[in-house]
């Protein structure tokens, strides 16, 4: 027998990296209404919200950061599942920049942006996407000097990193 745990919080904020069509439930009532699951993610929160109603007009896109209020949370087969209620508000914001200790080990140039391969505090490997301009901002000492060359002189390179998810800045 599974066990359905469940509490509504007054606020929760997290990234989106799926957003499915909306999709009409029949309810126990016969009534049909709009649905639409959101798959989230953010630190070590996994999970799927499902919309009701009118969130599910919401203009969302893939990436986006939201803050949600009033959200009831279910915890059914080791899983995490969010629902809408009445009450719910759901607004995009600006994501907030971790700030992280990284070694920059190795970089691959791409047209407008940087793929830096890092290193963290613990030693796992992350790859960040960066917007050129801003790793040439950081690394080049010599405006003259090719990204290439610059870089192949420094690295590895420490770097204390603010990362916003979802952006290459």
């Amino acid at each position: 027998m599974n066990t359905v745990y469940w509490s509504v919080h007054k606020f929760l904020s997290f990234t989106f990296f799926q957003i499915d069509d909306v999709q009409q439930r029949n309810l126990q009532s016969g009534e049909q209404v709009p649905v639409r699951n959101i798959w989230i993610r953010e630190r070590s929160v996994e999970g799927n919200i499902t919309l009701w109603r009118n969130h599910t007009q919401l203009p969302l896109t893939v990436g986006s950061y939201v803050c949600v209020a009033n959200i009831k949370t279910n915890f059914f087969r080791n899983e995490t599942y969010f629902n809408s209620l009445s009450n719910t508000t759901i607004t995009v914001e600006e994501a907030p920049a971790e700030i992280e200790m990284l070694t920059v080990e190795g970089f691959n140039l791409q047209e407008e942006d940087v793929l830096l391969v890092c290193t963290d505090e613990s030693g796992d490997i992350k790859d960040y996407l960066c917007a050129r301009y801003l790793v040439e901002a950081l690394f080049i000492l010599d405006e003259e000097e090719d990204i290439t060359v610059s870089m192949s002189n420094i690295l590895p390179a420490s770097v204390r990193a603010g990362i916003v998810p979802g952006t290459s800045e």
